[in-house]
C-alpha cells in the first residue's frame, strides 16, 4: 500500500531542491559580476545591482522554502506512523519510539519555522529596499541606507 504523505514529501522534495538548483543557475547565470572585494567594502552601487538581481529571483527562492516546509510537513507523518507501528501499538521500546516521534516532530518544527522566519525576512528586507529611501541620508548623498540593509542581512 502506498502511503499519500510519503508521495507529496517526495513530491515537495523534489521540487524544492529542482528550484533551488534553478536559484543557482539563474544566479551564476545573470549575476556573473560577482565581487567580493566591493561587497565587504559595502559599496552602495554595487549593493543596489545585488538588490535589483535578488528581485529578479525572488520568486524562485520564495517557492522554494514554501515546498520545503510542505515536504517537511508531509513527511513528519510517516516518521510518526513508523515509530508507532516499530512499537506495536505502544508495547515495545516506547522510550526508544518516543524519542524518535520527539526528534522528527523538534526536526520538522525547526525545519518549518526555520523557513518561514527567512520568508519573513526576506519580505521585511523587500519591503525596506521598496518603501524607505535608502540614499540621501548625508549631505554627499553616499546611498548610506543600502549599506546598513546589507549589513543587517549579513548578520
Amino acid at each position: 500500500m502506498v502511503n499519500c504523505s510519503c508521495i507529496f514529501s517526495a513530491f515537495c522534495f523534489v521540487v524544492s531542491n529542482a528550484l533551488g538548483i534553478a536559484v543557482i543557475v539563474e544566479d551564476v547565470l545573470k549575476n556573473d559580476a560577482f565581487e567580493s572585494e566591493r561587497e565587504k567594502a559595502l559599496d552602495a552601487d554595487y549593493i543596489q545591482s545585488r538588490w535589483a538581481h535578488r528581485y529578479s529571483i525572488a520568486p524562485l527562492i520564495q517557492t522554494a522554502h514554501i515546498f520545503n516546509a510542505a515536504a517537511w510537513l508531509f513527511f513528519l507523518t510517516p516518521i510518526l506512523q513508523l515509530a508507532w507501528a516499530l512499537s506495536r501499538g505502544g508495547k515495545r521500546k516506547v522510550g526508544v519510539h518516543a524519542a524518535i516521534a520527539g526528534f522528527a516532530l523538534a526536526g520538522c518544527m525547526s525545519e518549518v519555522l526555520t523557513r518561514l522566519l527567512m520568508f519573513g525576512g526576506w519580505n521585511a528586507a523587500h519591503w525596506i529596499s521598496q518603501s524607505f529611501t535608502l540614499e540621501g541620508w548625508s549631505d554627499s548623498n553616499d546611498k548610506v541606507g543600502w549599506n546598513d540593509l546589507e549589513a543587517g542581512m549579513d548578520s
